[in-house]
């Protein structure tokens, strides 16, 4: 046992190195071979290594660098996506009604063409959006309420082949034609209050404005026209919306738009 505790503190034919191993004086095997190939002191002209990328993977796979990715959808791509599944929902069920009014879609800046498919819609509320072009809708021929209220609308001539609609609102939208409108002779409610509309003669055929006005009838305060002529402006603000659709087209009759 002795024999063996001085063994494994003193093996036999071990040296141990002091201090950090440095390399023999001697030249080394292929220093030599390298001599008797090309010649003392010369070198073999060894081609360059390959240059690598700075992205490229250590297994030849393509990464990206750390400050690029994929692009972020924006509140407009995300409603428009909900917009999408709102509308493959309604085209399942045979929905007759659409809301767009939401949290998950105000932020909608352009209509799914998948809308005009919806040929059963009865009602839509696309208040408070971001939508201006209302093309889509054209075919939507049963559709008898429409809130384009708070959008950025402003061409309303897709709505001319709506001639089911008896609710129009168009309040705080940009519309200032309404001359598309005409054709809409079913209206017993129109809003275009906060509209910089200033001729309002092409309504005069919207009769239903005056023999059955529902809610508020013709509305059209906060206008341009109101803001224009201190008479409309009047008129505007009588109660009765038989009266008051009544008195306008009255007036009409004889108004000329103003010269700019």
């Amino acid at each position: 046992r002795q024999g063996f505790q001085e063994y494994r503190q003193h093996p036999p034919f071990v040296s141990r190195p002091q201090g950090r191993h440095k390399p023999p004086d001697h030249p080394s095997r292929p220093f030599i071979l390298a001599q008797i190939l090309w010649g003392p002191g010369q070198r073999p002209a060894l081609p360059p290594p390959p240059r690598k990328s700075p992205l490229q993977h250590p297994h030849n796979l393509p990464i990206l660098p750390q400050n690029q990715s994929e692009p972020k959808m924006t509140a407009a791509d995300k409603a428009f996506v909900e917009a999408q599944r709102l509308i493959a929902e309604a085209a399942r069920t045979g929905a007759t009604a659409l809301d767009f009014n939401s949290r998950e879609t105000r932020a909608l800046t352009k209509l799914p063409e998948e809308i005009s498919t919806l040929t059963a819609l009865t009602r839509l509320d696309l208040s408070n959006t971001r939508v201006a072009d209302v093309t889509p809708l054209s075919t939507l021929t049963a559709l008898t309420t429409l809130y384009l209220s708070n959008t950025q609308v402003a061409d309303v001539t897709p709505l001319s082949p709506l001639t089911a609609l008896t609710t129009l609102d168009l309040g705080r939208s940009q519309v200032a034609d309404v001359t598309p409108l005409s054709t809409l002779t079913a209206l017993t409610y129109l809003d275009l209050s906060n509209t910089p509309t200033l001729d309002l003669r092409s309504l005069r055929s919207l009769s239903q404005l005056l023999d059955n006005p529902e809610f508020d009838g013709l509305h059209f305060t906060n206008t341009a026209a109101t803001r224009a002529n201190p008479r409309i402006a009047e008129i505007a603000e009588i109660e009765d919306p038989a009266t008051r659709a009544r008195t306008l087209f009255e007036y009409l009759e004889t108004w000329q738009l103003p010269e700019e």
